[in-house]
């Protein structure tokens, strides 16, 4: 049977290099739709997702879109993040509940 994933665990999932390569990593892979350029569209969406036991993302959901071109970059960007450091509980790797802002912002 599949584990129901965790809110909170004794360690953390942990992405490589830390938050700030987190950060990092959605700004360099985050292609701002044209659309919304176009239309000045920004915002910050709120994603949840779930890091399994062997570190994949995947259970990517919208907590608070911001628009509908702006929330489906968001899930892209989150979907292909690299392998994380699975959390575990009792010193077992267990699927967590993670939650990450994407920022969009026209500079």
């Amino acid at each position: 049977p599949e584990v129901k994933p965790y809110i909170f665990v004794q360690e953390m999932p942990s992405f490589p290099g830390g938050e700030g390569a987190l950060l990092k990593f959605i700004v360099d892979n985050i292609h701002y739709p044209s659309d919304a350029l176009e239309n000045h569209i920004e915002g910050t969406v709120i994603l949840q997702f779930v890091v399994t036991a062997t570190g994949e993302v995947n259970r990517v959901v919208i907590l608070r879109g911001a628009d509908p071109l702006l929330d489906n970059e968001a899930v892209r960007v989150i979907s292909i993040l690299p392998r994380w450091k699975p959390g575990k509980q009792d010193g077992n790797p267990v699927p967590v509940y993670f939650s990450v802002p994407v920022i969009f912002r026209i500079n």
